[in-house]
C-alpha cells in the first residue's frame, strides 16, 4: 500500500472511531444480545478453533461464539468498546482476546484464522474492497466466514436513513447498507472464495418499555442519537415524529412494550 492510500485509510478510520465513540454502545446493544445468541446457535465450531470477530463492538457475538468452544479474537476500532468487551468477558469468566483494530488493516498475519464472523460490523468500514480483502487475507484456505449485515429495507436501515436525512454525515457518501444485498456481496467476493451463500433472516430486538421510551433510549445511548443535541427543537420534533411512525410500523408487541425484527443478510462463505 502506498503512503497516500495508507494515510487516507488512517484518516477514515479516525473519523469512524470518533463517530462510534459517542453515546453508550454497551448500554445500547444490551437488547441485541438475544439476536447474537440466535445467530451463534446456528453455528458449529470445533474446540479451540481460531475465530476472528471483526468490528466486535462490546462482544455480543464474540461471547456466544466463545461459549461454543472456539478461541475468539475480537477487534474493534473503538478503544472504549474494546474495554467494555474485556470487562464483560471477565465478568462472565470467559477468555477472549480483544484488541483495538481496524477492519481495513487487521493486525494479524496472513492465513492465521480458521474462521471469521462479523455481526453488523464490517459493513461500516468505508472501503468495502479493502475490508473484504483484509478479511480474506487473515483467513486460512478452506476457512469458514459468516457475515451478517442489515439489508437496505430493514428497520435499522430506515433508522439510519432518518438520521442521515436530518443530520447528514459531512463528507461521507458511503452507504453501508449495500453490504446487505446479495448482488453487492456476490460481486465483492467474486472469484475470491470457493463457496458463497446468501439468505435474508430476521434479527429480534425486544425492549421492555414503550415506544416513547425507546425513542429517548436511542437519543441518549445510540452513537448517532447524541447528535440530536446539536439541532433545533423543531427538527428534533420532526425526527421524533418519523421515529415514532417507524417503531409503530414494526412493533409486534401488544402489551405496551416494543418487539421488532430487523432484516439482515446472512453471508456464508468458504475461502
Amino acid at each position: 500500500m502506498n503512503p497516500d492510500s495508507e494515510s487516507k485509510l488512517i484518516e477514515q478510520a479516525q473519523r469512524m472511531k470518533e463517530r462510534w465513540n459517542k453515546g453508550d454502545y454497551a448500554r445500547f446493544s444490551y437488547y441485541w444480545r438475544d439476536g447474537a445468541k440466535k445467530i451463534a446457535d446456528e453455528l458449529a465450531f470445533k474446540p479451540n478453533e481460531k475465530v476472528i470477530d471483526i468490528a466486535c463492538g462490546n462482544g455480543n457475538l464474540s461471547v456466544e461464539v466463545t461459549l461454543k468452544g472456539a478461541e475468539v479474537t475480537g477487534i474493534d476500532i473503538n478503544p472504549n468498546l474494546v474495554e467494555q468487551a474485556k470487562n464483560r468477558a471477565r465478568e462472565e469468566g470467559l477468555i477472549i482476546n480483544y484488541l483495538e483494530g481496524n477492519g481495513m488493516q487487521i493486525p494479524f498475519p496472513s492465513n492465521y484464522f480458521d474462521a471469521a464472523v462479523s455481526l453488523n460490523g464490517i459493513m461500516f468500514c468505508p472501503k468495502p474492497e479493502v475490508a473484504s480483502n483484509e478479511l480474506l487475507r487473515v483467513c486460512k484456505p478452506g476457512s469458514r466466514i459468516f457475515i451478517y449485515n442489515w439489508t437496505p429495507t430493514s428497520l435499522f436501515a430506515e433508522l439510519i436513513g432518518i438520521f442521515n436525512k436530518y443530520i447528514p454525515i459531512e463528507g461521507s457518501a458511503y452507504n453501508p447498507m449495500v453490504w446487505g444485498t446479495s448482488e453487492f456481496t456476490a460481486e465483492l467476493f467474486s472469484g475470491k472464495v470457493k463457496k458463497l451463500e446468501c439468505s435474508v433472516k430476521e434479527y429480534p430486538i425486544n425492549y421492555p418499555f414503550s415506544i416513547e421510551e425507546v425513542i429517548l433510549f436511542y437519543r441518549k445511548y445510540f452513537p448517532r442519537g447524541v447528535d440530536m443535541d446539536n439541532i433545533s427543537i423543531d427538527i428534533q420534533n420532526e425526527m421524533n415524529k418519523e421515529f415514532r411512525n417507524m417503531w409503530e410500523k414494526y412493533n409486534k408487541a401488544v402489551d405496551g412494550t416494543v418487539s421488532v425484527f430487523s432484516d439482515y443478510l446472512e453471508l456464508k462463505m468458504v475461502k
